[in-house]
Protein backbone atom coordinates (compact mmCIF):
# COMPACT_ATOMS: atom_id res chain seq x y z
CA UNK A 1 0.00 0.00 0.00
CA UNK A 2 1.29 3.41 -0.93
CA UNK A 3 1.15 6.53 1.21
CA UNK A 4 -1.40 8.00 -1.23
CA UNK A 5 -3.67 4.96 -0.81
CA UNK A 6 -3.39 5.18 2.97
CA UNK A 7 -4.30 8.88 2.91
CA UNK A 8 -7.29 8.24 0.63
CA UNK A 9 -8.56 5.45 2.90
CA UNK A 10 -8.02 7.63 5.98
CA UNK A 11 -10.04 10.46 4.43
CA UNK A 12 -12.82 8.07 3.46
CA UNK A 13 -12.80 6.64 7.00
CA UNK A 14 -13.05 10.10 8.53
CA UNK A 15 -15.82 11.29 6.22
CA UNK A 16 -17.95 8.16 6.40
CA UNK A 17 -17.52 7.09 10.03
CA UNK A 18 -20.62 8.90 11.24
CA UNK A 19 -22.84 7.95 8.31
CA UNK A 20 -25.33 5.14 8.91
CA UNK A 21 -23.26 2.61 6.96
CA UNK A 22 -20.89 -0.15 7.98
CA UNK A 23 -17.77 1.37 9.46
CA UNK A 24 -15.66 -1.26 7.71
CA UNK A 25 -17.47 -1.59 4.39
CA UNK A 26 -15.71 1.38 2.83
CA UNK A 27 -12.34 -0.07 3.83
CA UNK A 28 -13.19 -3.29 2.00
CA UNK A 29 -14.94 -1.74 -1.01
CA UNK A 30 -12.61 1.14 -1.85
CA UNK A 31 -9.52 -1.00 -2.55
CA UNK A 32 -11.69 -3.45 -4.47
CA UNK A 33 -13.25 -0.70 -6.62
CA UNK A 34 -9.91 0.98 -7.30
CA UNK A 35 -8.05 -2.33 -7.83
CA UNK A 36 -5.68 -1.64 -4.95
CA UNK A 37 -4.19 -4.35 -2.76
CA UNK A 38 -6.21 -5.07 0.35
CA UNK A 39 -4.75 -3.05 3.26
CA UNK A 40 -5.21 -5.81 5.81
CA UNK A 41 -6.62 -6.06 9.29
CA UNK A 42 -3.79 -4.13 10.96
CA UNK A 43 -4.49 -1.08 8.80
CA UNK A 44 -8.23 -1.32 9.50
CA UNK A 45 -7.58 -1.47 13.24
CA UNK A 46 -5.18 1.48 13.04
CA UNK A 47 -7.78 3.60 11.21
CA UNK A 48 -10.51 2.69 13.68
CA UNK A 49 -8.19 3.40 16.61
CA UNK A 50 -7.41 6.80 15.14
CA UNK A 51 -11.12 7.49 14.79
CA UNK A 52 -11.73 6.46 18.40
CA UNK A 53 -8.96 8.75 19.67
CA UNK A 54 -10.31 11.66 17.61
CA UNK A 55 -13.88 11.16 18.88
CA UNK A 56 -12.73 10.85 22.50
CA UNK A 57 -10.65 14.02 22.17
CA UNK A 58 -13.40 16.01 20.44
CA UNK A 59 -16.08 15.04 22.95
CA UNK A 60 -13.83 14.99 26.03
CA UNK A 61 -15.91 17.58 27.92
CA UNK A 62 -19.09 15.59 27.30
CA UNK A 63 -17.38 12.34 28.35
CA UNK A 64 -16.24 13.97 31.60
CA UNK A 65 -19.76 15.30 32.24
CA UNK A 66 -21.20 11.80 31.70
CA UNK A 67 -18.58 10.18 33.95
CA UNK A 68 -19.33 12.67 36.73
CA UNK A 69 -23.06 12.05 36.28
CA UNK A 70 -22.57 8.27 36.41
CA UNK A 71 -20.53 8.64 39.60
CA UNK A 72 -23.28 10.82 41.10
CA UNK A 73 -25.89 8.18 40.25
CA UNK A 74 -23.82 5.50 41.97
CA UNK A 75 -23.14 7.59 45.08
CA UNK A 76 -26.58 9.23 45.52
CA UNK A 77 -28.74 6.49 43.95
CA UNK A 78 -30.82 9.22 42.30
CA UNK A 79 -31.26 10.46 38.74
CA UNK A 80 -31.77 14.17 39.18
CA UNK A 81 -29.99 16.03 36.36
CA UNK A 82 -30.17 15.93 32.58
CA UNK A 83 -26.67 14.44 32.41
CA UNK A 84 -27.66 11.67 34.81
CA UNK A 85 -30.76 10.94 32.73
CA UNK A 86 -28.56 10.73 29.62
CA UNK A 87 -26.30 8.18 31.36
CA UNK A 88 -29.31 6.00 32.17
CA UNK A 89 -30.60 6.25 28.58
CA UNK A 90 -27.15 5.35 27.20
CA UNK A 91 -27.03 2.26 29.39
CA UNK A 92 -30.54 1.24 28.29
CA UNK A 93 -29.70 1.86 24.62
CA UNK A 94 -26.59 -0.31 24.92
CA UNK A 95 -28.46 -3.39 26.13
CA UNK A 96 -29.95 -4.48 22.74
CA UNK A 97 -26.63 -4.00 20.97
CA UNK A 98 -24.74 -6.05 23.54
CA UNK A 99 -27.26 -8.89 23.47
CA UNK A 100 -27.15 -9.11 19.67
CA UNK A 101 -23.39 -8.82 19.37
CA UNK A 102 -22.94 -11.78 21.72
CA UNK A 103 -24.87 -13.94 19.23
CA UNK A 104 -23.04 -12.80 16.09
CA UNK A 105 -19.34 -13.33 15.56
CA UNK A 106 -17.48 -10.02 15.14
CA UNK A 107 -15.71 -11.43 12.11
CA UNK A 108 -18.86 -12.70 10.36
CA UNK A 109 -19.49 -9.48 8.41
CA UNK A 110 -15.85 -9.13 7.35
CA UNK A 111 -15.66 -12.75 6.17
CA UNK A 112 -18.89 -12.40 4.22
CA UNK A 113 -17.71 -9.16 2.56
CA UNK A 114 -14.39 -10.69 1.53
CA UNK A 115 -16.10 -13.82 0.22
CA UNK A 116 -18.58 -11.83 -1.85
CA UNK A 117 -15.89 -9.54 -3.24
CA UNK A 118 -13.56 -12.39 -4.15
CA UNK A 119 -16.36 -14.18 -6.01
CA UNK A 120 -17.08 -11.15 -8.19
CA UNK A 121 -13.49 -10.65 -9.38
Amino acid sequence: MTLFQAIVLGIIQGLSEFLPISSSAHLALTPWLLHWPEPGLSFDVALHTGTLVAVLAYFRAEWMRLLRAAWDIVTTRKVASESQRRVVLLVIATIPERTTSVRVSPTAGRSLTRTLLSETR
